[in-house]
């Protein structure tokens, strides 16, 4: 991944420009699937560990660089780590969608290749460049040449059970739902004021391959000054068609709550069920109200 013609860091190039391809790639509706493909590879398994590298490797330049079993390591490897670390956080803040995914992982990449292009403006080297010699491997990593081709295997093998485990069972089909501002922007993790009514945005993604007829429960329920939640209440109940590969955006009126709770809505691919609950619903999106001050 080191290329010094015209002086200038083309690996970093590439995996810039690539991350921005297959974000929107992943993105943008009707792409086709082998497409969606490779996007979801790169994005994965290759340049989140590529920018991990540019930014943190130690570079002195390529008279002896290790071989392939290295690169491929610290790059797998590296790539694991990031989607692994974001997933976990974006789980943990309950804004875990393909949307905010990608977005993430192409910041984070975005970050790793500033930073190495401002240690190859520094440098003179060509980031993406590694270790001196072998022996400096050893002694930088605590690596031999046989546990470097265990860890690039194994953190393949982890990557590619993830990826296993989180693909739905009817072939990479699935449903999206999230919320957005009126400006089409995804609320964020923290509480949103809300003076007097507001209108808010539920958007709807179907990729289950045919026309799905969504039915939507809203509710809210009030939040204890010790986080607890309480019994739902609901405020809200509609239902939406959509084709496959296309997004909906339904408007929904909300009003500012006279104290702290919880804005819940609960999405069926289904009929609704007599008492529409977390547990029973397809997805789920929350989102935490407060009055404003």
């Amino acid at each position: 991944m080191t290329d010094r013609s015209g002086g200038r860091p083309w690996g970093l190039l590439v995996v810039l420009v690539g991350t921005l391809l297959a974000s929107a790639a992943l993105l943008a509706p009707g792409v086709p699937r082998p497409i969606e493909w490779v996007a979801a590879v790169g994005l994965l398994v290759v340049f989140p560990g590529a920018a991990l590298v540019a930014a943190f490797v130690p570079a002195r330049g390529p008279d002896d660089q290790p071989g392939t079993a290295l690169r491929v390591g610290l790059t797998v490897g590296g790539s694991a780590l990031v989607v692994g670390v974001v997933g976990a956080g974006l789980a943990a803040v309950e804004v875990l969608t393909l949307t905010t995914a990608v977005v993430a992982l192409a910041a984070i990449v975005t970050l790793g290749t500033l930073v190495g292009a401002v240690r190859w403006r520094r440098s003179g080297l060509a980031i993406l460049d590694w270790p001196a010699s072998r022996a400096d491997v050893h002694d930088r990593l605590g690596l031999s040449t046989l546990q470097t081709v265990v860890l690039a295997v194994a953190a393949l093998a982890l990557l590619g059970t993830l990826g296993v485990a989180a693909m739905p069972a009817s072939g990479g089909s699935y449903s999206e739902v999230s919320l957005l501002d009126t400006d089409e922007r995804l609320l964020g993790p923290g509480a949103l004021a809300v003076d007097g009514s507001t209108t808010l945005l539920v958007r709807i993604d179907n990729h289950e391959g045919h026309t799905v007829t969504y039915h939507v429960v809203g509710q809210r329920q009030r939040v204890g000054p010790d986080g607890a939640v309480g019994d739902p209440q609901e405020i809200d109940r509609f239902e939406v068609s959509i084709d496959d590969d296309t997004v909906a955006l339904a408007e929904r009126p909300i009003d500012a709550p006279a104290e702290r709770s919880q804005l819940r809505y609960l999405v069926y691919e289904g009929s609704v069920p007599a008492e529409p609950d977390a547990s029973n619903a397809d997805l789920v999106v929350r989102q935490t109200l407060e009055g404003a001050a």
